[in-house]
């Protein structure tokens, strides 16, 4: 993928994570009043925030490498 492709995808995945961060405070507000369904719908959105946040980091790392090329820790320094 070029780093354009990249940029986007990353840019579509905020969109995302940001419906989910919405949904869990709502979720928050709800709890202890919340319905069965409601609580099983929030569980659902926490689970996909993770996909998600995971799917994030990857492509953060492909635009890193894109943009500096591959890293590694130096060894031996204090």
């Amino acid at each position: 993928m070029s780093l354009k492709e990249l940029e986007a995808l990353l840019e579509s995945k905020k969109e995302v994570q940001e419906a989910f961060v919405k949904a869990m405070y709502r979720g928050k507000a709800l709890e202890g009043t919340a319905t069965e369904s409601e609580q099983y719908y929030t569980k659902k959105l926490l689970e996909g925030a993770k996909e998600v946040k995971a799917e994030m980091a990857a492509i953060s790392k492909a635009i890193g490498e894109k943009l500096f090329g591959s890293w590694k820790k130096p060894t031996g320094l204090p």
